[in-house]
């Protein structure tokens, strides 16, 4: 077990009596069970006061724990145990190598779902600047010391909209001038050739 810090039972047994009895439900359950997936994803048993990271990537360990001081100290917000620890449990079953995949997942609203929301934010503006946010459609305009988003998505949309009217306006335009259409030669034969223009006359000298 990646996460589970308990001794295994004596004898045979590769787990901790909890997760012993975890894998027979589970085996129950799914008989087509992928063990070593289990064993990575499945949660350690829990303390009151203890989050367990084990089992994320390195550097969602260290995402989490900057967005965490980042709230403690920017948002004066204290985080409860139980919430950290289902964001983690979360994580770890996603298997997400980084904090910008996490797909949410439990109830959308309550304190969950807010930490949920600090956390991701205050971890993103930290790996961001202002030179990454000036090439996306919606700006976080804390990155410019200012609060709110500023949305570009319409407008873009419409710019591009208008460009690509622009340069298909452009292609599809007939030429300039008359033409004659190549099928007038007839088959095989190529244009006629163009005359040379006569030599201009030379003035006569005065007499």
């Amino acid at each position: 077990m990646v996460a589970c810090l308990r001794e295994r039972r004596r004898g045979v047994a590769e787990y901790c009596e909890v997760h012993q009895a975890r894998l027979r439900a589970a085996r129950r359950a799914n008989p087509a069970l992928d063990e070593s997936r289990w064993r990575a994803t499945e949660p350690p048993v829990s303390l009151a006061g203890e989050v367990n990271l084990r089992g994320l990537a390195d550097r969602v360990v260290c995402e989490v724990l900057l967005g965490l001081q980042q709230r403690c100290r920017l948002d004066g917000v204290k985080t409860k145990d139980s919430d950290l620890r289902v964001f983690v449990e979360h994580l770890r079953r996603q298997q997400v190598a980084r904090l910008e995949d996490y797909v949410r997942a439990g109830p959308t609203v309550g304190t969950l779902p807010a930490l949920v929301t600090a956390v991701s934010t205050h971890s993103r503006r930290a790996q961001s600047s202002t030179e990454d946010e000036v090439g996306k459609d919606i700006w976080d305009l804390a990155l410019f010391g200012h609060s709110g988003m500023l949305d570009f998505t319409g407008i873009r949309q419409k710019l591009a909209a208008a460009g690509r009217e622009a340069v298909g306006g452009r292609r599809l335009a007939p030429p300039s001038g008359p033409s004659r259409p190549p099928h007038q030669f007839g088959p095989g034969r190529a244009p006629p050739r163009r005359l040379p223009d006569p030599p201009l006359a030379r003035p006569r000298p005065a007499r």
